[in-house]
């Protein structure tokens, strides 16, 4: 029944141990909340990346407008649709061509075909297995720079071809605008 505070660089242990978490950086305090409440809504691009292992793909993207109340996002190839713009970001409503981050987990990529899912086309580049699961790590094929996005996949997944679709729940994007803060 006593409280303690403990200091750590590890996330996996941070997660583990802490029924609360403080995130920081540089001294600057990013979130405070459960485990659960910083994996699953994390504040700001630099939790999202820093909580979980790995840690969320982060995709720049530009907020487009078609039509009255038709929006898109347009990274390189990769276009998604936001038929649902107002009630993701609310009161954050962002302006046409603002810089805006998508983010998804790793674990929320698919390989099953789902109508109402985003498709992405990639580009893959490695797969590491670990015995219960395979990490895919890829790239969008507009983007052949950068850091590579990562899937977790079950069990041993090998690659058909080295261009795949893969599918992700549009339930499971976060959205960050410019300075990385988020809006969804």
């Amino acid at each position: 029944r006593k409280t303690v505070i403990y200091v750590t660089h590890d996330q996996v242990e941070a997660m583990t141990l802490g029924d609360r978490v403080v995130v920081m950086e540089a001294g600057n305090l990013h979130q405070t909340g459960t485990p659960e409440e910083l994996y699953s809504s994390p504040e700001s691009i630099f939790v999202a990346k820093f909580i979980g292992n790995p840690g969320m793909n982060i995709i720049a993207s530009h907020l487009q407008k078609s039509g009255t109340d038709t929006f898109f996002l347009k990274a390189g190839s990769l276009d998604v649709s936001l038929t649902n713009i107002k009630t993701i970001f609310g009161r954050n409503f962002p302006q046409a061509g603002e810089l805006i981050y998508l983010g998804f987990r790793p674990e929320a990529v698919s390989t099953t075909p789902c109508p109402d899912h985003l498709q992405l086309r990639v580009k893959i580049i490695a797969t590491e297995f670990l015995g219960h699961e395979s990490l895919v790590y890829f790239l969008l094929p507009a983007a052949d720079k950068g850091e590579p996005l990562i899937a977790r996949l079950p069990e041993h997944f090998q690659p058909t071809a080295s261009t795949m679709v893969f599918y992700i729940s549009q339930e499971s994007l976060h959205f960050f605008n410019g300075d990385g803060v988020s809006i969804s």
